[in-house]
């Protein structure tokens, strides 16, 4: 359960699927979490890079794509769950795991939340400044030992077509993957998504390309330049918030999979 609920004039939330919490005044120093199944807890430092202390209220939370057999409760609990960090300094932050069902052919996807309150203003102050408080999420992932393959190959594994006007992708491994960006080139790149574990999803090939560049063919165009070099460059997030390059074949027929 999530401790009491702190009220600021103003949050500021930083998901860090793929980028450093380095906007945050309380950084973490990861941008996931593992979890091994066989584990009881796991360690997040916390430092304050405030010029002031701060408390800090961490809590858990279910990943919002969750499949019908993820649990219904979180089995995990952070503690201290709330705690004040002076200046500079630093707070280790144990994940504890607690009784509770997880699947174990799979991993299960969770977020570790981390609220940052600086404390209060002058009262010379309060009526002409804003007292932000910054809201920090991260992906906590549950990897049962036992698994078959290892997750830093996942995905090379990923099988992708073209279909409906999409670039469809599809896992067939037990673990996440998170796709950082498809390399179209020409500037056509598009922004990637976590692709679940025996899940799939469709990338619209109409979407905005990474800078913020937009055409009327621009879904033509990279149909075409899917088509014609057959291979699929990407780029996914490894365990250590990193990006790895993949390449894989597609097949030149729409819809058809690669074996």
């Amino acid at each position: 359960m999530r401790p009491a609920r702190f009220v600021a004039a103003l949050c500021v939330t930083h998901a860090l699927a793929c980028a450093s919490p380095a906007h945050a005044g309380v950084v973490l120093a990861n941008t996931r979490v593992v979890f091994p199944g066989d584990a009881r807890e796991v360690t997040v430092r916390l430092d304050n890079r405030h010029a002031h202390p701060v408390l800090v209220e961490a809590w858990v939370e279910r990943g919002a794509a969750q499949t019908r057999d993820a649990p219904a409760i979180v089995p995990f609990a952070p503690h201290p769950p709330l705690v004040r960090i002076e200046p500079g300094k630093g707070q280790a932050l144990r994940v504890h795991r607690l009784p509770g069902p997880l699947p174990r052919d799979r991993e299960a996807l969770f977020w570790l939340n981390v609220l940052d309150v600086p404390p209060d203003l002058p009262v010379s102050m309060q009526a002409s400044a804003m007292k932000i408080a910054l809201h920090t999420r991260v992906k906590l992932f549950h990897r049962p030992a036992g698994l078959a393959g290892v997750a830093s190959k996942a995905p090379a594994a990923l099988r992708w077509s073209l279909r409906d006007g999409a670039l469809h992708v599809e896992n067939p491994t037990p673990f996440h993957v998170s796709i950082a960006r498809v390399i179209v080139g020409d500037g056509m790149d598009l922004h990637g998504e976590i692709v679940g574990p025996f899940d799939g999803l469709l990338l619209p090939l109409d979407a905005a390309a990474i800078g913020g560049g937009t055409s009327s063919d621009l879904a033509a165009r990279r149909t075409s330049q899917l088509r014609a070099s057959r291979r699929v460059a990407f780029e996914a997030i490894n365990d250590v918030g990193g990006t790895d390059r993949f390449e894989s074949d597609m097949p030149a027929a729409t819809g058809e999979r690669v074996p």
